[in-house]
Parts: C-alpha cells; sequence; structure tokens
C-alpha cells in the first residue's frame, strides 16, 4: 500500500512538472529579451563602457532605441541609462556620466526632459536609488537562473490600470521587450492616448510630485556647464506625450519650456528641437515601439548633423587660417 501511495505520488509530481514546462512553452509571452531581473542589474552596473549615454524617466526609457541612434552615428556606443521613475539629481547624473568610456574620443549625454524628472517628488522617490540599492543588497544573478525565473512567471493576468480618474480592470495587455542596450520596447493593447491625461492633471500637486523646481532646474544646468568643461557634448529634447500631456506639464507642472532651453543652451547644451506631441504613444505618454524608432531615428540623425556642421566649420576656420601658398 505504501509503495502504491509512493508511486502515485511520484507520478503525479512527474505529471506537474511535465504540465508547469508545457504551459511555458505553449503560452504566449508578454515580456521578452533580457530577463527583467537581470535587466536592471546590468544596467546599474555600467561603467566606462558608452560613447553616448541616454537619461531620462520612464519616458526616455521606452522611447529611444540606442541601436536605431547607432545606425546613424557610426563607431559610436550607445547606451540607454533611463529608469522608471527618476529625477535629475546630482548622484544620478554623476552615475551616467560614468557610464562613458573614458578612452573614448567623443563623449556625449543626452537629456530627455520629462517636466516630471525636475520634481522634487521624483527625486525623492528614485527608482535609481532603489535599483542601486537593491544591487548592493543582492548577489549578482546568474543569467540562466533569471531566465528561469522569468519562465516560470505567473500567466498575464488583467491590469489594474487609471483612466478617467477611476481605478478598473479590464482586459489590457502590456507588451515589454528588454533590450540588452537599456530600452525596453513596449505597448498596449488595445492602445488609449487619453489613459494618461487623468493621472497628469493631478501628479504635479503638492501631496504627489509637486511642480517643477526651479533648484533642480539650476543643479541640471550647472551639471552641463560641468561637463561641457570636460569635453562631453551635451544633447536636450521634450520627452514626447500627446498634446493633452504635454499642456498639462506647461500649465500644471509649470514647465517654462522656452525658459529652460535658454539656461541649457547658454550653459553649452545642443537643444534637438523636435515636436514632441507628433509621436503616437500607447498610453499618452509613452511611445510605441514603431515611434521610439521614428524618434531614435530623428535623434540619431539630429546629432550626426550637428556633428557634421562642427566639423565642417573647423576645417573651414583651419583653412582661413593657413598660409596663402601663393606669397
Amino acid at each position: 500500500m505504501g509503495f502504491l501511495l509512493q508511486e502515485r505520488t511520484v507520478v503525479a509530481l512527474g505529471f506537474s512538472l511535465l504540465l508547469i514546462f508545457g504551459l511555458g512553452f505553449s503560452r504566449h509571452s508578454d515580456v521578452s529579451g533580457v530577463p527583467d531581473r537581470y535587466f536592471w542589474k546590468m544596467k546599474v552596473s555600467w561603467r566606462d563602457c558608452a560613447d553616448l549615454v541616454i537619461t531620462g524617466d520612464s519616458r526616455a526609457l521606452r522611447a529611444v532605441s540606442p541601436g536605431e541612434m547607432e545606425r546613424w552615428l557610426p563607431n559610436t556606443r550607445v547606451l540607454n541609462y533611463s529608469f522608471g521613475h527618476v529625477g535629475y539629481t546630482e548622484p544620478y547624473l554623476r552615475a551616467a556620466e560614468n557610464v562613458l568610456a573614458r578612452k573614448s574620443s567623443r563623449k556625449g549625454v543626452i537629456l530627455c526632459i520629462s517636466p516630471l524628472s525636475l520634481t522634487k517628488g521624483a527625486a525623492d522617490q528614485n527608482e535609481f536609488v532603489y535599483r542601486r540599492e537593491l544591487l548592493a543588497k543582492e548577489k549578482y544573478m546568474n543569467p540562466h537562473l533569471a531566465r528561469l525565473f522569468h519562465f516560470l512567471r505567473p500567466l498575464a493576468s488583467n491590469v489594474e490600470h487609471e483612466e478617467g480618474g477611476k481605478a478598473s480592470r479590464g482586459p489590457i495587455r502590456y507588451s515589454q521587450a528588454y533590450r540588452a542596450d537599456g530600452w525596453i520596447a513596449t505597448d498596449r493593447t488595445p492602445r488609449n492616448e487619453a489613459a494618461a491625461v487623468a493621472g497628469y492633471s493631478t501628479v504635479f500637486g503638492p501631496e504627489r510630485d509637486g511642480p517643477v523646481s526651479p533648484d533642480i532646474v539650476d543643479s541640471v544646468v550647472r551639471t552641463v556647464a560641468a561637463w561641457r568643461q570636460k569635453a562631453i557634448e551635451v544633447y536636450g529634447f521634450r520627452a514626447p506625450a500627446c498634446p493633452e500631456v504635454l499642456g498639462l506639464e506647461n500649465t500644471r507642472g509649470g514647465f517654462d519650456e522656452k525658459a529652460f532651453v535658454d539656461k541649457f543652451t547658454r550653459a553649452g547644451g545642443i537643444w534637438l528641437d523636435l515636436d514632441p506631441g507628433s509621436f503616437r504613444t500607447y498610453d499618452g505618454s509613452h511611445l510605441c515601439p514603431e515611434a521610439a524608432v521614428r524618434l531614435s531615428r530623428e535623434l540619431g540623425q539630429r546629432i550626426r548633423a550637428v556633428r557634421a556642421k562642427e566639423k565642417q566649420e573647423v576645417s573651414s576656420s583651419a583653412d582661413l587660417g593657413a598660409p596663402d601658398a601663393a606669397q
């Protein structure tokens, strides 16, 4: 009797394992690429390894593809060093600088300016700090073990979300592809460009992140000036969003783009004047993958044009300064 019970237990265990792995192989995965647990450890650990570093919050994290930019910037390693909810604090900007390769012949940093990243709330509740502290506490995770956890994660379920100021549950599915260059290609089914509007109407209130902080803006500008003294190129652009969100950032968030750009450029930064409201989002504030590729292409092309113009100006200056061979 005992032997029969033991045999049935073994058979049941074997059947359960087959069922688990069968589901793992057969289900439609909404997460792909680098395992997410390993992705963040990898990103926080980057040092001395890039020529051009992208910074910003979740808007940059999902909007800028280094791989697409590299197509337009030959011999340039680009990495996306953005995090989900991050403020442009001095520690974060120092960490971004440390990602630059010391031996790089041309170093650069890109600031994807989302007004939320210039608030005290984003500085205090900073995912960069959280990820860095988590890395210090945890042992390095073997990539193969991370893949196993990814494989055995719970089946996708309905996502709780906010739309029109109400929490609801519905058949909403998010797909995320974690890339080794730091980009997360993200989409949502169904897409809804009004989804973020309600949140942005309250997020700049005093009980949440608050408005844009002049102190943080001044700190960013000082960092830009310091980087230029080190011959680090600094590029900036407004984080894309739907027109309604951009308007709320200006009115509720107190973001004066013209004043910011003036300070940024006087410090030596180069502002890339894209049209932030012309890119398709999946929720009103985050770009869908095809729009992210388009934005990244435009960034790469703009930076390439800036560098080509600078090279031409240097060449022209050298020609003007050369002695006249006929004399």
